[in-house]
């Protein structure tokens, strides 16, 4: 041992286990290049979370006001018989009734925690929000006249559910996920974060596109359009168009919301495939349903946006793949 040097000493559990700790928490910070923390990236992730929760709870508040608002007597006796009381009852407020208190949840959670999985969760709302939005609006027909503030609270609703979108942009920009690596050993956390932003917003693009198209296939029917039509022209646009879209709708949702809340490599292609799915689709329903152009004056304009939301999740995909994160493969000889 050289003169003056210290002698060895093997640290103790107690002195092992705070410097494992303190390891711990400089990994959970973002590092940037040189392996500097990056604490803005943290409080900028917790006010886009903060912005986004509270434009979800805003949004299904004004579509409580919408649906809870003074209504029409005149148009509640005219449009509604019994029977349609009870459906709107089971279709649209009961489903409101038991996702409020849900939703509440949600909206507290991501208030008060910035946990990595509650960016999927607070994700997967704002799109529920949006889906039942949606739904409102194909099924909810009457019901726009017997509640005369609902068309503008579904209108001030999605704007706020926008909101909540472009905010939930920022939160996965900043997602402190483990870093990918380089061929050198070089951490690069800012592609993993720019694949989850552009898968959710893939997914959102994705959802949205076939809520238009079915706002189009639901919509207000022209009595005299779908009247030239016979009996053989309906049964076969109820066979070959909305069987198939009701079939695929539950599907459709279940790979958004995997791809809401995870970034495995298998789920891109998952992706990609429902959003060629719901692009073939809607040239399906352009091709066969001439005459249900006529019979459903909404469906045209449908399409067109339906078309420019599938165009929106392709560009976003094209960073999904960018961004791919594929294990290399080994050579024979290891």
């Amino acid at each position: 041992m050289r003169p003056g040097a210290r002698p060895f000493r093997r640290p103790s559990a107690v002195e092992a286990r705070v410097q494992h700790g303190v390891e711990r928490r400089n990994l959970r910070l973002p590092q940037g290049k040189y392996g500097v923390a990056v604490r803005n990236s943290r409080k900028f992730r917790w006010a886009s979370q903060t912005v986004a929760a509270c434009a979800v709870a805003i949004a299904w508040v004004i579509l409580g006001y919408g649906l809870r608002s003074q209504p029409d007597p005149e148009a509640w006796s005219e449009f509604f018989e019994a029977g349609g009381r009870f459906a709107a009852f089971i279709g649209i407020y009961l489903p409101f009734y038991l996702l409020a208190p849900v939703l509440a949840v949600v909206v507290v959670l991501a208030l008060v925690s910035t946990r990595d999985w509650l960016s999927g969760l607070l994700t997967t709302a704002a799109i529920g929000v949006a889906l039942f939005e949606g739904w409102v609006a194909m099924i909810g027909g009457p019901l726009f006249q017997a509640q005369p503030h609902l068309m503008a609270s579904l209108i001030w609703c999605v704007v706020a559910d926008g909101v909540a979108i472009v905010a939930l942009v920022g939160v996965w920009l900043t997602h402190t996920g483990e870093p990918t690596r380089a061929v050198n050993g070089v951490a690069v956390g800012n592609s993993r974060n720019l694949r989850r932003a552009s898968q959710t917003v893939a997914a959102c693009a994705v959802a949205i596109a076939w809520v238009i198209l079915g706002y189009g296939l639901r919509s207000q029917p022209d009595p005299e359009g779908w009247g030239e039509l016979e009996a053989g022209g309906r049964g076969a646009a109820g066979l070959f168009i909305y069987l198939p879209f009701y079939l695929l709708a539950p599907v459709l949702a279940v790979v958004v919301v995997l791809a809401l809340v995870s970034t495995r490599d298998w789920l891109s292609g998952l992706l990609t495939t429902t959003t060629v799915g719901v692009g073939l689709f809607g040239c399906w329903v352009a091709l066969i349903g001439g005459p249900l152009v006529q019979a459903q004056p909404d469906l045209p304009a449908s399409l067109i946006w339906c078309v420019v939301a599938d165009g929106v999740a392709f560009v976003a995909l094209v960073g999904v793949w960018l961004t791919r994160t594929d294990k290399p493969t080994r050579a024979v000889n290891g």
